[in-house]
């Protein structure tokens, strides 16, 4: 775990001493022997160096972020925290080490408010810093949930820097979150300008022009970002996914199998073919291939199963059905489709009671999903004929 490395480590006051032509004090020379065993993967020696640079001079904070670092790729957050909160001790002016707490809290503690604290400190102390702002942007954005105060520190990193390409396309993520497609495809364009090679923000348009039901405009963002990057994986899922709502299955199967070819782990276009494969009966010797790879790859994950389950359905083996929908009802007891998938399996096993149970369930929850009417007929033949 990295989450320290993003903020490089301060030994300001030993590294003036070096600028004014003072010999290499024998702290910070250990100290840039523990930085060259890090970079190595020497945990132990860069331990020991970090630990001794710490004993020649105990005053300085940059060991003691360089020891919670390592703290953290041993696993072991609750001495990281240690190391971080001796360095807020003796440093607690240092706008490094106000970040550096701050990341802690963000990514590790999950602790928002305290990491919104600590890097705005950061970025007061230093209000000519980009990263600081950016991290501060995203502690709103992704932590808090509070997208406006988000941009405001998004657009703050911009004014700082308006080459910063980093800068404008979180900034555009936040402005099409809040529904702003105008303002967000305008800093999508100055990041295409920025770094014109980047598919990043023709992929983050194309989501965002999917969300406003925009399927020509995504589709045409998605193929950009293909132009930019062939062996982009995602870029053809996400097509796939637009040609389905489309109803375009055919198109959307060749997308899900080139996103397949390029990424074989990618579970959610096997899950995909799957479940386009049985809904179109056509090929379901395949889709339960598909269907058992997607599954093998995500066995957790309750759409997966899903998939799955409704794929042993269409072949009849509904043993193999109930014990996939089963554990994808487990994973997610609160997704509908799953739930009337279940009570269909359940009544053509001749189960009618867990059937039953099953669409009410499913329609219980109050969400409009596209076999709701056809899960109440279900219900009523049931309750009619006992």
């Amino acid at each position: 775990m990295l989450l320290l490395a993003l903020f490089v480590f301060n030994f300001a006051a030993i590294a003036d001493q070096i600028r004014a032509g003072a010999e290499t004090p024998p702290a910070l020379e250990q100290y840039q022997r523990g930085l060259a065993a890090l970079q190595k993967g020497d945990l132990p020696a860069a331990q020991t160096d970090f630990q001794e640079s710490l004993r020649l001079d105990p005053k300085q904070p940059a060991p003691r972020l360089a020891l919670a670092q390592i703290a953290l790729h041993q696993g072991n957050p609750q001495q990281a925290q240690q190391f971080l909160e001796q360095a807020l001790a003796v440093a607690p002016g240092d706008a490094v080490v106000q970040a550096a707490w701050g990341a802690y809290q963000f990514h590790v503690a999950k602790q928002y408010t305290k990491a919104a604290q600590a890097f705005a400190t950061a970025a007061r102390l230093n209000p000519r810093s980009v990263p600081y702002q950016v991290e501060l942007g995203d502690v709103y954005m992704t932590g808090l949930h509070q997208p406006k105060l988000a941009i405001e520190h998004y657009q703050a990193a911009v004014r700082i820097d308006p080459r910063n390409a980093t800068a404008h396309y979180v900034l555009a993520n936040a402005l099409a979150a809040t529904g702003d497609l105008k303002g967000a495809e305008s800093e999508y364009g100055e990041v295409s300008r920025l770094a014109p090679r980047s598919p990043l923000p023709h992929m983050a348009l194309g989501d965002a022009m999917a969300a406003q039901r925009d399927h020509a405009g995504a589709l045409k963002e998605y193929n950009t970002a293909l132009q930019l990057s062939p062996k982009l994986a995602a870029a053809y899922l996400k097509i796939g996914m637009i040609y389905e709502l489309d109803h375009r299955t055919q198109d959307a199967m060749h997308a899900y199998q080139n996103a397949a070819n390029i990424d074989p782990k990618l579970a959610v276009a096997y899950n995909n073919m799957a479940f386009l494969a049985v809904e179109a009966k056509v090929n379901e010797d395949q889709a339960l291939s598909w269907a058992r790879k997607a599954a093998q790859l995500a066995p957790k994950n309750p759409e997966i199963l899903d998939t799955l389950g409704w794929v042993y359905h269409s072949r009849g083996e509904s043993s193999q059905a109930l014990v996939a929908l089963e554990q994808a009802s487990a994973l997610a007891p609160r997704d509908p489709q799953i739930l009337y998938h279940l009570g269909v399996v359940y009544a053509s096993d001749k189960q009618p009671e867990k059937a039953a149970q099953a669409f009410r369930k499913a329609i219980a929850l109050k969400v409009n999903f596209p076999e709701i009417a056809d899960a109440r007929s279900r219900l009523a033949m049931l309750t009619h004929s006992h």
